[in-house]
């Protein structure tokens, strides 16, 4: 008897889905319907999956419509040559912008039980940009009212706050989303995004033109803005900083020299010791010994 391509491809699919039968279905998908979901980014805001296991995009909707009566949120795929990749997101708002700004008749989303357009998700996308722009960005009200850098007002992290700060004491790291200002750990700038303000002085409006520049950088956890005064050059830097910290902080001194040298950067900052490390080898390993003794 002749077996043809697709018995193969029948059996391995079968063989696929006993193998993985026992698997958590949550997270690597829903095993009676034959397909096996691969887990490929997850964060607070969204998560991700791909797979090459789906017949159709009938099949593709249908498995996501099963997800979303169990799980809620908001679901969207994108295929290309027959692997999928689905995400699953808590709004259509913070559906990733790669899946917003594709074309095609499957370019929507699955919100509250319906297909939808993602020309709603963009409007609301416009409608949280217009809060954060509508004072011509983070920054304060033009009365004077020291408005929130994440544009939703308050004083945690006003501009004006980040300024007095930076002046008093010459510099600060701060969480541009929630005002958080660490004590410890060791800051990696991130390359391409310091600024230098040819003065020893910053302004609110610098700080905020700032942060609407580097939005997408500053919002993931971990990344912070930083300032400090270049008293040397009379200069006042502003840059974006991976914050790294651990328990055990010689790991996290380890994690952020591989950082910092894996992003070609000269020195790191102990938040703690308030120390520059450069990332030379003799320098790195005297500085890891003085953690360890």
């Amino acid at each position: 008897m002749t077996t043809s391509i697709g018995d193969k491809v029948d059996r391995e699919r079968t063989r696929r889905v006993l193998k993985h039968a026992s698997h958590n279905q949550k997270d690597h998908g829903n095993w009676a319907d034959g397909v096996t979901l691969k887990p490929s980014h997850k964060t607070k805001a969204f998560q991700t999956w791909n797979s090459d296991d789906f017949r159709n995009f009938d099949h593709v909707k249908s498995y996501i419509e099963g997800r979303a009566k169990k799980e809620g949120g908001s679901w969207a795929f994108s295929s290309v040559f027959g692997f999928v990749d689905i995400v699953r997101a808590d709004s259509p708002s913070k559906i990733p912008d790669d899946y917003v700004s594709l074309s095609g008749s499957n370019n929507k989303h699955y919100t509250n039980g319906k297909w939808r357009e993602f020309s709603e998700a963009k409007k609301i996308r416009e409608q949280n940009r217009g809060l954060i722009l509508k004072h011509k960005g983070p920054g304060d009200h033009p009365s004077g009212t020291p408005q929130s850098t994440h544009g939703r007002g308050g004083r945690k992290s006003s501009t004006k706050d980040i300024k007095e700060a930076t002046e008093r004491q010459g510099g600060l790291t701060i969480r541009t989303m929630s005002g958080e200002r660490p004590e410890r750990g060791f800051s990696v700038a991130i390359p391409g995004h310091e600024r230098e303000i040819p003065r020893p002085e910053v302004s609110r409006e610098e700080i905020g033109l700032y942060i609407r520049d580097n939005w997408s950088t500053l919002q993931p956890k971990g990344f912070f803005l930083g300032t400090w005064k270049n008293t040397a050059k009379n200069i006042v830097v502003l840059d974006v900083a991976k914050v790294m910290d651990a328990k055990d902080y010689t790991q996290a001194f380890d994690a952020a020299v591989k950082f910092g040298r894996g992003h070609g950067e000269a020195a790191i900052y102990d938040l703690l010791n308030f120390e520059e490390i450069a990332l030379d080898d003799e320098s790195v390993a005297a500085y890891r010994e003085g953690l360890t003794s």
